[in-house]
C-alpha cells in the first residue's frame, strides 16, 4: 500500500518536498519502505551506530510504524534510525503503559540515497502472540521525524488529528492491513 505523509502544520519542512511510505503486511511481519525527497543536504542524518536497540531516536532524524491489533486499545510502536539503531515499544492504551518490546527482534534495515532521495527499506518480523494478533485486522500509522541543520523538526504522519504532532493519537491509525490469509483471498 503507497502512501503519502504531510508535515503538520505547525512544522513545516523547508528541505524536503514529499515523505512517502510503502507499508506491506506479511505472514509473521512488516515490511515498510520510506522515501524522502529534497535537498537531503539540509536535513541533519544520524551517523552509522550499527544495528542495536536504542532509546530516543524520535528526537532527531527517524522513522515509524504504529500498529494496533482491531479495537483493542493496545498497540505497538516501532523507531527506525538512519543511524541503523531502532527501538521497539508496547502500549497498554494512549501513552499508557509503556514498556520496551523486547519480544520484536532487530529489523532488517536497508539504505539508499541519491541526490534528492534516500530511502529507508524496513523488513520487521512480528510473529509474537498477544502483542498483535495475526487473525484481526491491523490499524497503522506511519510517521517520520525529519531535523533540519537549522535545528527545526518537522512531523509527518498519515493526517495530524489534533493542534500539536501526536503521532500516538487513534486518529492517526488510518491504514488497515488485512491479516495475509485474506490478502491472498482477494488476490492482492
Amino acid at each position: 500500500m503507497d502512501l503519502s505523509l504531510v508535515p503538520h502544520p505547525m512544522t513545516p519542512c523547508r528541505a524536503l518536498r514529499a515523505v512517502d511510505a510503502t507499508i506491506n503486511r506479511r505472514d509473521g511481519g512488516l515490511d515498510v519502505r520510506f522515501c524522502a525527497e529534497g535537498d537531503l543536504e539540509r536535513i541533519v542524518w544520524p551517523a552509522p551506530a550499527g544495528r542495536r536497540r536504542v532509546d530516543g531516536l524520535w528526537q532527531h532524524t527517524c522513522f515509524e510504524a504504529f500498529l494496533a491489533s482491531g479495537d483493542d486499545r493496545s498497540y505497538c510502536e516501532f523507531n527506525f534510525s538512519p543511524s541503523g539503531e531502532w527501538a521497539s515499544y508496547a502500549f497498554t492504551d494512549y501513552r499508557d503503559g509503556m514498556r520496551k518490546a523486547r519480544e520484536f527482534a532487530a529489523p532488517v534495515l536497508h539504505q539508499e540515497r541519491a541526490q534528492d532521495t534516500y530511502k529507508l527499506s524496513v523488513n520487521q518480523e512480528l510473529g509474537i502472540p498477544g502483542l498483535l494478533k495475526e487473525e484481526s485486522v491491523w490499524r497503522v500509522a506511519v510517521s517520520a521525524v525529519i531535523e533540519e541543520t537549522g535545528g527545526e523538526k518537522s512531523y509527518w504522519a498519515l493526517i495530524h488529528p489534533s493542534e500539536k504532532p501526536d503521532f500516538h493519537h487513534k486518529g492517526g491509525f488510518i491504514c488497515l492491513l488485512d491479516p495475509p490469509s485474506i490478502q491472498g483471498a482477494h488476490g492482492s
